[in-house]
Formats: structure tokens, C-alpha cells, sequence
């Protein structure tokens, strides 16, 4: 008992006490973000979401060859979907680099 209410205690104060995260200069409630942060945001959202797909289609192909049971067929449609998942995947990873590589130079150049 003694245990369940220090938990709730810590909860309470952990929630009561939390510092205010205020991303904008001016209280609207809309984020003061560059243009280059609106882009860096929106390519990690889709580096993310394509490499989270890239991972799912390695995963399935996996069980496809698993699954294929010596079927000449079904594990060459296994490795050409493993082939085109790992190469989504490193266009992923490399347009996430080159488009903060791109963003980096730019804001080197304007300060």
C-alpha cells in the first residue's frame, strides 16, 4: 500500500510539475519554424515512414522464402521483393541525408 501511494505521489508531482514546452515567440499556439524546418520535418516524417515500410516488405519477403518451400517460383518473387525493399529502404536513408546536407549548406550560407 505504502509502495502504491509513493507511485502515485511521483505521478502526481511528476505531472504537476512538468515544465512548459513554448515553441513559438509570440503565444499564438503556431510553432515559429523556418521554412527549412517545415522541409527537414516533413522529409524525417517520410524517411521514417518509408523506411518503417522497407523494413515491413524485408520482413514479408522473409516469410516468403521461408514459406516457399523449395518453390523455384515463389523464392524468386521472394528475392526480387527483398531486393526492391532493401534498395526503398537506402533511398530512405539517402534522401533523408542529402536533404539535411542540402539544409545544413543553406543555413551556413545565410549566417
Amino acid at each position: 500500500m505504502n509502495l502504491l501511494v509513493t507511485f502515485l505521489v511521483a505521478k502526481v508531482y511528476a505531472v504537476t510539475e512538468a515544465p512548459k514546452l513554448d515553441l513559438t515567440k509570440d503565444n499564438s499556439g503556431i510553432p515559429d519554424l523556418s521554412w527549412a524546418d517545415l522541409v527537414d520535418n516533413a522529409i524525417t516524417w517520410l524517411a521514417t515512414i518509408a523506411a518503417l515500410a522497407a523494413f515491413v516488405g524485408i520482413i514479408y519477403s522473409g516469410y516468403l522464402m521461408i514459406t516457399s518451400n523449395g518453390d523455384p517460383a515463389q523464392m524468386a518473387k521472394a528475392k526480387s521483393n527483398m531486393i526492391w525493399a532493401i534498395a526503398g529502404f537506402l533511398v530512405a536513408i539517402f534522401a533523408y541525408v542529402i536533404v539535411n546536407f542540402v539544409i545544413s549548406l543553406g543555413e551556413g550560407l545565410s549566417s
